[in-house]
């Protein structure tokens, strides 16, 4: 419950004691029977620990009889109010100091009329109705509203798809088209190797001539080194028969010059 509805306070942290930072409140509830909640777990009894804070703040503990903590959830407590059907707001279930005088001395049948309707709770029925209800026309014109958008986007939908089917395609073309490019790309390659083929041979044919031609040419190069070396070595004797020939040129102009000498002496004689 809240605050309010006990008639102390108007907020939690106004049942914190002056001076004190906390306040703790502890319920032992009976959990026997076969209506027990979860009596393998918390056993023949559940307590709920609740701690309220100065800042406002609530905190929840559920223990089992030997004191071990089970939950800390609001959820767990809830679930344990349920499964005891402990209605916090209603006056049977607990009533409070307020509520019991305001019945005591209530004298009219309508008073007594809204204390039954909210012992039964069917006033929070009454009210979850009419919430409900408010909430049905709500919902049924914001479902009116949403079929328009709903028509709206399923047409948006199909144009998508017919889109994405266009793509699909699209897309299975552009594969299409990148496989045939390879082909022709490969169609290309082989023609080229047919064109290269006979470039090739001939350039081979080329090779084992020019081959021949090296042998031929290493075979001459050997020969002009032979003439070579026979052309200096009649070089060298030239140069050995002219250097004799500078050698006896003096002497043979001294015996020429000796024979005409005798000749004329030989012509003086006569």
């Amino acid at each position: 419950g809240n605050a309010q509805a006990t008639n102390r306070g108007s907020s939690l942290k106004g049942f914190v004691k002056e001076g004190e930072s906390s306040a703790d409140v502890s319920i032992t509830l009976r959990n026997k029977g076969k209506d027990a909640y979860k009596p393998d777990v918390y056993g023949p009894s559940v307590v709920v620990d609740l701690r309220i804070t100065r800042e406002g703040l609530r905190t929840y503990k559920l223990r089992n009889k030997s004191g071990q903590v089970i939950s800390t959830k609001k959820e767990e407590l809830l679930s344990v109010l349920d499964s005891f059907n402990i209605q916090v707001n209603n006056p049977v279930s607990v009533l409070t100091q307020e509520m019991s005088k305001h019945f005591l001395h209530s004298k009219g049948e309508g008073d007594k009329y809204k204390f039954f309707m909210k012992a039964t709770q069917l006033q929070q029925m009454k009210d979850d109705f009419i919430h409900i209800k408010a909430t049905k026309h709500i919902t049924e014109d914001r479902l009116a509203q949403n079929r328009d958008c709903l028509k709206d986007l399923k047409r948006k939908y199909l144009e998508k798809e017919d889109r994405y089917k266009s793509l699909a395609s699209i897309s299975e073309m552009q594969t299409q088209l990148e496989e045939l490019q390879k082909q022709m790309a490969w169609a290309l390659v082989s023609e080229m190797e047919k064109e290269l083929e006979p470039m090739k041979e001939k350039l081979q044919c080329d090779r084992r001539a020019t081959e021949k031609y090296d042998e031929k040419v290493d075979e001459w190069k050997n020969k002009v080194e032979q003439a070579e070396q026979k052309l200096k070595h009649i070089q060298d004797q030239l140069e050995e028969i002219t250097q004799q020939v500078g050698e006896l040129q003096p002497k043979c102009a001294e015996l020429k010059t000796e024979a005409q000498k005798r000749n004329k002496l030989l012509k003086t004689c006569e």
